[in-house]
């Protein structure tokens, strides 16, 4: 009778009281004592950092391409490069014979006037002067040709 009760019940039993040995020891490992007065940890939320409006962004920089008229005819002004008060860019006009002028120039973000230059050595090269206005969506001016002064207006929106 004493092997029977041995080989019948000790396999269950021991398995029994290694599982509560595991239970009562393992979960005395991973407690951590604490003192009654210490006060619960918090988190400290990260700040808030804004980001700036993406319409204001866009609207602080000249740089894109702006659609318009050069002496009534159309034309297209891209400003590749922007930096500080400095830009530089392209200006295409659709003359009979086309013309494409390398431009460079500043730009007064507080009175929003400019002044550009043709790069391009040509017979009509020449000087651009003008305003851009407050929404930075359109600019209007003149342009003055080197070789005799003649004047020109121009006006785009930006695209």
């Amino acid at each position: 009778m004493k092997k029977f009760f041995i080989s019948k019940y000790a396999t269950p039993l021991l398995y029994v009281a290694m599982s509560i040995g595991f239970l009562f020891y393992g979960c005395g490992q991973n407690q951590e004592e604490k003192p009654a007065d210490a006060a619960p940890k918090t988190e400290t939320p990260a700040p808030i950092v804004e980001q700036p409006n993406i319409d204001t962004v866009k609207q602080a920089t000249i740089e894109g391409t702006w659609l318009g008229k050069f002496d009534s005819r159309p034309a297209t002004l891209t400003i590749t490069s922007f930096a500080g008060s400095k830009f530089t860019g392209k200006i295409v006009i659709e003359y009979r014979t086309v013309i494409n002028q390398n431009v460079e120039g500043e730009f007064n973000l507080d009175t929003k006037k400019f002044t550009m230059k043709d790069l391009l050595h040509s017979r009509y090269q020449g000087k651009y002067a003008g305003n851009i206005s407050e929404n930075m969506q359109t600019m209007a001016g003149t342009f003055t040709m080197d070789l005799d002064g003649k004047k020109m207006s121009f006006n785009f929106t930006k695209k």
